[in-house]
């Protein structure tokens, strides 16, 4: 099984509709995806940048793919990287092109060109079901939502609605990967990062809820 994983989707048309596409996830083993985790550094580069509507994101990267992002403006100050310490990883600010690759397409986001993202992810240090609900939620394409139960059954775990909820509010890479895509199954639902920044990326893909 791979430690760093890739998806891929076809963009959907803009609504306000709910998914019920089948899912399939494949995982890639470290032969994929290039040199092996072992030869590279145990490092971790974060900096920032400013994105239209969501204001300053600060964006954390390993050679491998982005790992956490944590938007200020909504009062979501921590990139939470104490896993990565704890694993060994050295933290240091310095520029590194997966995060210009990030906020470059955090920008095209905000401004409408282009709502998919294609920048690798390193997903390494989450616990084992989080991962798994998180490389799930990928796959939802942008203008599509679904609620806590249909995601949780899309991940294999159709009665674990509220370990579901969980993993997504444990989310490290906001946006990207698309948590504010999840709704409750009678409404908007909750979003750590507040519900104003939910409707305002909500907005950016076409979708208005009250």
């Amino acid at each position: 099984m791979s430690e760093v994983f890739y998806a891929t989707f076809e963009m959907w048309p803009f609504g306000y509709s709910f998914m019920t596409m089948d899912i399939i996830v494949e995982a890639m083993t470290p032969k994929d995806l290039g040199p092996r985790t072992s030869d590279l550094g145990h490092k971790i580069y974060f900096g920032s940048g400013t994105v239209a509507q969501l204001g300053r994101i600060e964006v954390a990267a390993t050679d491998l793919g982005i790992c956490a992002i944590a938007l200020p403006k909504w009062n979501d100050h921590d990139l939470r990287l104490q896993a990565w310490e704890a694993a060994g990883f050295q933290v240091k600010r310095a520029k590194h092109s997966l995060i210009e690759q990030a906020l470059a397409e955090l920008r095209a986001y905000a401004d409408g060109s282009c709502l998919t993202f294609n920048v690798a992810l390193d997903l390494r240090h989450l616990p084992t079901f989080t991962e798994r609900v998180l490389l799930t939620l990928l796959l939802v394409p942008a203008g599509q939502l679904l609620t806590y139960g249909q995601l949780a059954a899309k991940a294999g775990s159709p009665k674990a609605s509220r370990a579901v909820g969980g993993a997504v509010g444990r989310n490290p890479i906001p946006v990207i990967v698309p948590c504010h895509r999840v709704v409750a199954s009678n409404g908007i639902g909750g979003f750590g990062l507040g519900l104003p920044c939910k409707r305002v990326l909500l907005a950016m893909e076409g979708v208005h809820l009250d």
